[in-house]
C-alpha cells in the first residue's frame, strides 16, 4: 500500500507541476486548488470524507480503516513532497503521460490490498 500511495504521490506532483488535472477526487483538489489558491492537500482529504460513509456500508470497517490510512498518508505527501522534490523540465505530454501510467500503477496497487484512495475508488469497488 506504501508504494501505491507513494507513486499516486508522485503521479500529482508531476499533474500539479504541469497545471494538469486527472479525474475522481484527486482532480477535484488539483481544480479547487487551481480556481482557489486552496491546498490540494486539505481538498483531497476533505472531498474525501462523504464517501467514508459509503465505504462503511458496502465494503466494511477494514477496507474503511486501510482507505482512510492510505488517504491520511497521500495528505501527508501531497502536504510535504514539494520540499524534497522539485521538477526542472517537464515536456507536457510526457508528463501527462507519465503521470498516467504512475496513477494507474499506483492505484492498482492499492485495489490488490483491498483498499483505495477514497471518492470515485469506493465506488469502483
Amino acid at each position: 500500500m506504501a508504494m501505491g500511495v507513494d507513486l499516486v504521490g508522485l503521479a500529482l506532483a508531476i499533474y500539479a507541476e504541469l497545471e494538469l488535472v486527472t479525474g475522481g477526487v484527486a482532480g477535484m483538489a488539483l481544480v479547487v486548488h487551481y480556481a482557489t489558491g486552496f491546498g490540494v492537500d486539505t481538498a483531497f482529504f476533505l472531498i474525501n470524507l462523504p464517501f467514508y460513509i459509503l465505504a462503511i456500508l458496502r465494503m466494511g470497517w477494514a477496507f474503511t480503516l486501510k482507505t482512510f490510512a492510505a488517504v491520511a498518508a497521500l495528505t501527508v505527501i501531497i502536504r510535504y513532497q514539494p520540499l524534497v522534490l522539485s521538477f526542472d523540465k517537464i515536456d507536457p505530454y510526457w508528463g501527462a503521460i507519465l503521470a498516467g501510467l504512475l496513477l494507474g500503477m499506483g492505484l492498482l496497487a492499492m485495489f490488490r490490498h483491498r483498499a483505495s484512495l477514497g471518492g470515485v475508488g469506493i465506488l469502483a469497488l
